[in-house]
């Protein structure tokens, strides 16, 4: 088993943290949004996270990302969620343009990561 199915797993065992959302036709899968619970303690309440919105470049420009995001608004709405955060790249400007049509507003926070396996060759 893949990591990705085991993450996938995981989700279905457990739908508090998470879940993969999936837009597919005729068994075809055209996008998904994979959304993970959390808390923020500047609200004090939880949060969903989208962690990706995917949608297979032929599909594009057809409605299928919009239906995703509605989607993803509706389940965290459904499911008491305070908020649904997101982040992309700064350089995507079509994913930019995409969350800015459907009502994205920019956050004022500046967004790291950091690789915990990188953390003992300093």
């Amino acid at each position: 088993m893949s990591k990705v199915e085991t993450l996938l797993d995981l989700l279905d065992q457990d739908p508090g943290r998470g879940v993969q959302l999936v837009a597919d036709a005729g068994g075809q899968l055209h996008g998904f949004a994979s959304l993970y619970a959390c808390f923020d303690t500047l609200v004090a309440d939880r949060i969903l996270v989208m962690n990706d919105l995917f949608v297979d470049p032929p599909f594009r420009n057809h409605g299928v990302g919009a239906a995703l995001f509605d989607a993803s608004l509706a389940y965290a709405a459904a499911n008491g969620y305070a908020r649904l955060d997101w982040v992309t790249a700064s350089d995507n400007q079509d994913a930019q343009r995409f969350y800015d049509r459907h009502g994205g507003q920019r956050g004022p926070w500046v967004s790291y990561s950091a690789n915990p396996s990188d953390r003992g060759s300093r």
